[in-house]
């Protein structure tokens, strides 16, 4: 898994976020165009005006090859999270 930071300034809009993001990681993550990949993100900062979002960037095929053993023993899976999310909640104050 990748993780990334990226800074795409003010007045995006919504519907050009993914797209955009998109683009940025593969020209500045240097990703290979041959593969396929699954980028998800998320806002990093709770501040409206923030234009910074983390990436989290996988291979399905490495997530299949990773969890096939695991999937043979458990039947469902319903959520997997990237490390740096869990710790997220020790450091985030109950608002």
């Amino acid at each position: 898994m990748i993780i990334a930071s990226f800074d795409v300034g003010y007045g995006v809009d919504e519907e050009e976020l993914d797209d955009m993001l998109y683009m940025k990681a593969y020209d500045e993550l240097g990703l290979d165009p041959e593969k396929e990949y699954t980028i998800n993100h998320q806002k990093a900062d709770t501040d409206e005006s923030s234009g910074v979002y983390n990436l989290f960037i996988t291979e399905p095929d490495v997530i299949d090859e990773h969890t096939a053993s695991l999937l043979e023993k458990t039947t469902y899976i319903d959520l997997l999270i990237p490390a740096p999310l869990l710790y997220k909640t020790l450091y985030t104050s109950g608002k």
